[in-house]
């Protein structure tokens, strides 16, 4: 960056700045936030990140839409989401099968 521009772009809606060049391609952070709840969500946490994790990624996916095409990600923020939906069910599958047997 240069001294002119110190900082990083402004939030989504903001007309681009020059310092935007040294930003392009970086996946937004909030994308990343939705795929590792996602992540925890089927592999051991269930509902306690499947959750967060459908909420993070639309919101992710709302700031990438506004952002006009400076944050990228809406993939990743999708599989955040979808990993989030697999992670709720998966709890509550196990859930109706632990109470099925134990009746």
């Amino acid at each position: 960056m240069s001294s002119a521009e110190p900082y990083p772009p402004g939030p989504p809606g903001t007309p681009p700045s020059p310092s935007d060049r040294y930003f392009e391609g970086l996946t937004y952070g909030r994308a990343w936030n939705a795929f590792w709840l996602g992540l925890a969500s089927v592999f051991c946490c269930g509902l306690l990140t499947g959750i967060p994790a459908i909420y993070v990624g639309a919101r992710a996916l709302s700031d990438i839409e506004a952002s006009q095409g400076r944050l990228v990600g809406r993939g990743l923020a999708w599989v955040g989401i979808v990993l989030g939906i697999l992670g709720i069910l998966e709890t509550v599958a196990g859930g109706l099968t632990w109470y099925q047997l134990r009746s």
